[in-house]
């Protein structure tokens, strides 16, 4: 199985779109911060542990999905440096909060944190003013997350499959 980015990719200067799911990728990300271009990216079904910090030279990436990866805590390290993020997906890991650096992400617009073990960091998401969607199904999540209610431009919110109990606030 692959396990680092190849040294090839980073010729391929006009790149907008690179998936390299389901491998066993865990290193060699310098091959990626030569693609300026870069807008979407698939790292789904790997073996990391953080974002890669050779990804914040990424500034054009807009779509990143790091899904049934390997992240438990202290793995958004780089993320907050990816300001033009729209779309990210951290669905299927072993995510116990939702992480600071999401607050700097201002033009993030999709959040999936499905299938974690989330049961808080609901706050960094209160200054997320563009955020339409957020997936929060399976995780632990007890009480509805207030904070959420401030966000004006949410369309979609699912907590499908968690521990909730009480009432939804006013």
């Amino acid at each position: 199985a692959l396990t680092g980015v190849p040294q090839r990719i980073s010729n391929m200067q006009n790149l907008k779109s690179l998936k390299l799911s389901n491998n066993a990728i865990s290193q060699n990300f310098g091959n990626l911060s030569n693609l300026p271009f870069l807008a979407e990216l698939d790292l789904s079904g790997n073996a990391l542990t953080k974002i890669p910090t050779e990804l914040s030279s990424l500034q054009t990436l807009t779509t990143l999905n790091v899904g049934n990866n390997l992240f438990t805590t202290n793995f958004a390290g780089s993320l907050a440096s990816l300001k033009n993020l729209e779309w990210i997906s951290f669905q299927t890991n072993q995510i116990t909060a939702i992480p600071a650096e999401l607050s700097q992400l201002t033009k993030l617009i999709h959040l999936n944190f499905a299938d974690n073990h989330i049961t808080d960091g609901f706050h960094s998401l209160r200054v997320l003013k563009k955020l339409e969607q957020i997936f929060l199904d399976k995780n632990e999540i007890t009480a509805f997350p207030e904070t959420l209610l401030q966000l004006p431009s949410l369309q979609m919110l699912s907590l499908t499959n968690n521990q909730l109990s009480g009432e939804v606030p006013d």
